[in-house]
């Protein structure tokens, strides 16, 4: 027989691991290699993580690299995984390399006519949140596919300070095929900022719903201050000048930004959904020391707005301000890869969470 090919014009895009001599699996069990980001975007605060198999093709674990601060286009970096040494002699190989971030991940769903708006970390999968007709039950579907038992924590905001919340499995583990209706034991606190945190362990290889009940409608027992001070927790830099403060005015749904600035220039802020949202017509009304700004620009989630010397403040107005999420950090939501394995049983497709 005869074989023909054709060379074709395709390159990779993003960022990738070089399957190349760099790759190499060590007697120790560690790997090494290298990562080249072959877009255009600029990669922040990330990490490699991979499958770590046996000779059976069992997975063993999920491997991470050391953490990257930053990855310009075209750059090429080494990277390093360093297995837990009980597993160390039995590993064969490291497979399903992926681009991601500490998995913190938001989520949207109706609770009585608006959008209600949360987050949850977790080695599982979760989506498709939707609350019962009353507003106090959230059921989401929930995915395990790994072998080991995966934490989640949820953070949501908080209503009254008289919700209990518990949480229910409502599915099946995929391993055993066994059906799985219980409630799981679950550790509820509140923190700083005033948010509930729900902490509890979706076992291994379990599919279907995870629901949590308790929730209250707000009953005046939760005080929202009109003005936080969220300069740490914001990612936000000026071509020109220093950035004094942000502050987020509750009452407003604004964010205020004090400047320093000498002369002309571009304040740049990520935003994202936690953070300030815009009005239905997708805008922002933004003035600088009180004059209205129309060149105002969004692009990758990055707001730019042109200011002159001498400005002083900046005030961005949306039609939601979300001050309730605490020193996880808002601006790691600004980051531009951000990714997961999720592997079904027999075969596995990468997901990615880039759409909020």
């Amino acid at each position: 027989p005869k074989i023909s090919f054709e060379i074709t014009e395709y390159k990779f895009q993003g960022g990738y691991v070089l399957y190349d001599d760099s790759l190499i699996l060590h007697d120790d069990g560690h790997m090494t290699g290298k990562i080249k980001n072959a877009g255009e975007q600029t990669f922040e605060n990330f990490r490699i993580y991979a499958l770590i198999k046996d000779k059976n093709e069992n997975i063993l674990d999920v491997a991470s690299s050391q953490k990257f601060d930053l990855m310009k286009p075209g750059d090429t970096l080494d990277f390093e995984m360093i297995p837990h040494p009980k597993i160390a002699d039995k590993i064969n190989l490291y497979s399903c390399f992926a681009f991601g971030e500490a998995e913190i991940f938001p989520l949207n769903a109706e609770r009585n006519g608006e959008q209600y708006t949360f987050r949850y970390e977790s080695g599982a999968w979760m989506t498709d949140g939707e609350f019962n007709p009353e507003g106090t039950e959230l059921s989401m579907y929930t995915f395990n596919s790994w072998h080991l038992d995966m934490n989640a924590s949820l953070e949501f905001p908080q209503s009254s300070m008289h919700e209990d919340l518990e949480v229910y499995l409502d599915g099946k583990k995929y391993a055993e095929g066994q059906p799985v209706h219980e409630k799981i034991e679950s550790l509820q606190s509140l923190d700083e900022m005033g948010n509930w945190h729900v902490y509890f362990t979706v076992p291994n290889f379990y599919q279907g719903n995870t629901v949590i009940t308790g929730f209250k409608q707000p009953d005046g027992t939760v005080v929202v201050p009109e003005e936080i001070d969220i300069t740490s927790l914001v990612k936000a830099q000026v071509t020109d000048g220093n950035i004094t403060r942000i502050t987020a005015d509750t009452t407003e749904t604004s964010l205020v930004i004090d400047l320093e600035a000498t002369n002309d220039g571009i304040l740049s802020i990520t935003i994202s959904d936690f953070l300030i949202r815009p009005f239905s017509d997708g805008n922002f009304f933004v003035l600088v020391d009180g004059e209205e700004v129309q060149q105002v620009s969004l692009e990758n989630k990055i707001l730019s707005i042109p200011y002159p010397a001498g400005a002083e403040k900046v005030e961005v107005y949306g039609s939601y301000v979300v001050p309730e999420f605490g020193t996880l950090a808002i601006f790691i939501l600004g980051i531009s890869v951000i990714s997961i394995i999720v592997l079904a049983r027999k075969h596995s497709m990468l997901y990615s969470f880039n759409k909020f």
